[in-house]
């Protein structure tokens, strides 16, 4: 085996997915595990800070705004640090640079392999085959362009079955010290498994297999005391952490199986396992038919007696097979996919059986030795691996959600439900390589180049050098190797570079860009950022860099998404239209907050939207306290609110500072100053208005006045003010019931320089056509009223 042949091999296969990657999420699986290891990447922990609305309401431990990722989580620390390096490197996306996680997993895949192949004894050629067939042959060439768990869990599967057959060959060579590296290594293999997927213990027999002594075309002849001690203990080592990971997950595991779950689970496990393993529309030899060639290879082996190698490959399958049909029971199909996405991890040792139908082709061709002369089972297996191929390039180059998009329009267009799980496992003409060959003329690509414009050529030029360079790096030339892994640096850091301005996630949108140029420029250390709902989710996710918290909301139940159709909950009241995950998110976003924190509200329903209600700007606005909107391009709109509960809506209680200022039937009856008198230079100083209307008095016009809340130092001049409709716009005078009182929640952010000293609180009410103000009335006289004074330290 030669490094520099695994690194061309690597080389190879990274290059070529680069020319179909996509960077664009596919399922809400995808969405979740992006976020999880998003928030990693910032914070440390595995919040669902953007996408906590996939999942059922549920109220988080502790102080926890929002809910967790609660999968293995080896696939969010991996992509954790691709996600650190996007941040602190300029013009890269954030989601385009984690979405190369499972390109370069299932590239190292087949690096591995590739040494496999060559440490059981075939030839450099046939081990190179068998790695590139594997990368661009097999249904592991579509899930390199997404961001499932698979693609790690399979690369850790070899991996383990890589070092259980080198540790077995140092032992037999009585290389001790270099097994016992090698047993390490599986462990670590065996436990990265069980981290990526609960599924990766099925992995466990595939790859201990061969690391059995006394087993294969080189047995051991000799076993020793201490040889026999070492082999015990690494497969005691193995064991315990098997058992350590089956206890950690068996509260899962069991509840999967409880409440009369495993009965029903087991009535659907033929329907499974014939879907996995026979069926024309699901099973891996669909999806794979270069497969197909192996069976071929296993009886190969078995008449050569090498079982090791004969077996193993079902060893890995049939777990998997079994194991996710009586676990997943009715939901055995998996959601959206390319095929049969849990039997992924079994496919490179599958792939395996094809060697020794490539070492045959190969010793066939030397003996006719008839080289301008192909065989016919290389013309065989050569069509195979060709169909092969054209199948991964439809799953590649168009959307795998082609298949059911277009299952859903024929449902939809004939009155006759076409399910994807019934007829699109069953029956021919509704197969998703059958419908996606059949979509393909009115489907846009799915690859990234295919939206963005200009970057194709360049793209193809890039690649076409990388892969010159991984071929000449198959010689096994030390240099080449090296500059090939270079270039493919190179190219990656370019090709996302050319896919930074992604008009999938807003990057073309200049308004959207300024908005957030003008937030970062505004926002502070310690402020939070909260999306109204998923509409700037997308550019959040691949341009946010910033180290401040986003979170977004789920879309409030009483808000009217569509102009056609009513709100989910339809009531007059405000707060029974709120979402009831609020009162949980905003008050332990709160409680987090500190001193002169802000929350800055992103939203695209704005003031002059018709047809919306705004529902959550208008519960922030009696609940918290606004501060600004920030100057932004419509129809983006972003208001600060600083993150203090306000006092009740409902009187009583009656405010701890009694007024009574009367500006001609808009009466202020008194103030409340939740953090007390005594500020601090650029803290937020909030103060929360109760206004009663007794009608407009004789000589004020019916009107929608403003509010005006300034702090003011003792020469007369405004140092902070605030200047508004009532309730934080929502609160329209002309609408006001005469007896009614009315909750008018503002916040000042003061100044850092703002000196030290007494200050006072001004409110005013006034006209914005004229700016002119309303005069006090009664024992009151100007047209202000001091509602309070302040010391700032």
């Amino acid at each position: 085996m030669s490094f520099f042949r695994a690194l061309g091999v690597f080389v190879i296969l990274a290059a070529v997915y680069l020319l179909t990657f996509n960077g664009q999420p596919v399922s809400t699986d995808e969405l979740m595990l992006f976020d999880g290891a998003r928030s990693f990447a910032r914070n440390g922990s595995l919040e669902l800070a953007l996408t906590n609305e996939l999942i059922p309401y549920s109220t988080p431990a502790g102080d926890q705004p929002v809910p967790s990722l609660t999968v293995e989580p080896l696939a969010v620390y991996a992509a954790a640090a691709l996600i650190r390096a996007a941040i602190v490197i300029p013009g890269v996306g954030v989601l385009h640079t984690a979405w190369l996680l499972n390109l370069i997993a299932t590239a190292l895949t087949g690096a591995i392999l590739y040494g496999l192949v060559a440490r059981l004894g075939y030839g450099e050629r046939t081990a190179v085959l068998t790695a590139l067939i594997y990368g661009v042959g097999t249904i592991a060439f579509p899930y390199a362009m997404l961001f499932f768990r698979e693609p790690l869990l399979t690369l850790c599967g070899v991996a383990g079955a890589y070092a259980a057959l080198a540790l077995r060959q140092n032992i037999a060579r009585g290389r001790r010290r270099r097994g016992a590296l090698w047993g390490a290594v599986l462990a670590l293999a065996l436990y990265g498994a069980a981290l990526s997927k609960d599924a990766g213990l099925l992995l466990a027999p595939a790859m201990v297999i061969y690391a059995l002594p006394g087993v294969g075309f080189r047995p051991v002849r000799r076993l020793t005391k201490r040889t026999a001690l070492l082999v015990l203990g690494a497969g005691g080592i193995i064991l315990l952490i098997a058992a350590l990971i089956l206890i950690w997950r068996a509260p899962d595991l069991l509840a999967r199986l409880s409440d009369g779950r495993l009965g029903e689970s087991l009535r659907y496990t033929p329907e499974a396992l014939a879907g996995y393993l026979i069926s024309p529309g699901f099973s891996l030899w669909t999806f794979s038919p270069v497969l197909l060639a192996g069976i071929g290879g296993a009886f190969l082996l078995m008449r050569e007696r090498r079982w090791r190698e004969a077996i193993s490959p079902l060893v890995a399958l049939l777990p998997l097979a079994v194991g996710y049909a009586v676990l997943h029971g009715a939901y055995w199909y998996g959601g959206l996919g390319w095929g049969a996405r849990f039997l992924v991890p079994a496919v490179p040792f599958l792939t395996l059986w094809t060697a020794p139908i490539i070492e045959w082709i190969i010793t066939y061709s030397k003996r006719e030795r008839k080289p301008r002369r192909m065989s016919p089972w290389a013309i065989l297996f050569g069509g195979l691996i060709a169909l092969s191929v054209g199948v991964q390039l439809l799953g590649t180059l168009y959307p795998i959600t082609t298949f059911s998009r277009a299952l859903s329009e024929e449902s939809r267009q004939t009155g006759r439900e076409i399910l994807p799980w019934r007829e699109g496992v069953w029956t021919l003409a509704y197969i998703p390589p059958i419908v996606t060959l059949r979509e393909a003329a009115i489907t846009h690509p799915a690859p990234a180049w295919a939206h963005i414009g200009g970057t194709l050529p360049a793209v193809t030029v890039g690649v076409g050098v990388v892969l010159g360079l991984g071929i000449l790096a198959l010689w096994g030339r030390s240099a080449v190797g090296f500059i090939a892994v270079m270039s493919l640096a190179l190219l990656t850091f370019l090709t996302l570079r050319a896919y930074y301005p992604d008009p999938r996630y807003g990057g073309d949108d200049p308004q959207l860009a300024a908005t957030f140029h003008a937030l970062s420029a505004a926002i502070r250390p310690g402020d939070t950022v909260i999306l109204e709902n998923r509409t700037y989710r997308p550019y959040v996710m691949n341009y946010d860099k910033g180290a401040n918290p986003i979170y977004a909301l789920p879309y409030a139940q009483g808000e009217r998404q569509n102009p056609a159709e009513p709100p989910f909950v339809q009531s007059e009241d405000m707060e029974e239209r709120a979402e009831p995950f609020f009162q949980i998110v905003f008050a332990r976003l709160a409680g987090r907050a500190s001193a002169g924190a802000q929350w800055w509200f992103i939203t695209e329903n704005t003031p002059f939207t018709p047809d919306r209600y705004r529902v959550t700007e208008h519960y922030l606005a009696r609940h918290y306290f606004p501060i600004r909107v920030l100057e932004s391009d419509p129809p983006t709109w972003v208001i600060a609110y600083a993150p203090i509960p306000a006092p009740p809506l409902f009187v009583p209680p009656n405010p701890a500072r009694l007024l009574n200022a009367d500006f001609g039937g808009i009466v202020l009856s008194g103030v409340d100053l939740p953090r007390g008198e005594t500020l601090a230079a650029g803290d937020v100083f909030p103060i929360s208005l109760l206004w009663r209307f007794d009608g407009f008095a004789e000589g004020v016009e019916p009107f929608d006045y403003s509010v005006n809340v300034s702090l003011v130092d003792s020469a007369g001049v405004v140092r902070a003010q605030r200047a508004e409709t009532p309730l934080g716009s929502f609160g329209q005078m002309t609408t006001w019931v005469r007896g009614g009182y009315y909750r008018d929640n503002h916040a000042l952010a003061l100044p850092a320089t703002l000196p030290a000293g007494e200050y006072e609180v001004w409110v005013l009410v006034f006209d914005w056509r004229t700016g002119g103000n309303l005069p006090l009335r009664g024992d009151e006289a100007g047209e202000y009223i001091i509602a309070g004074r302040v010391r700032v330290l």
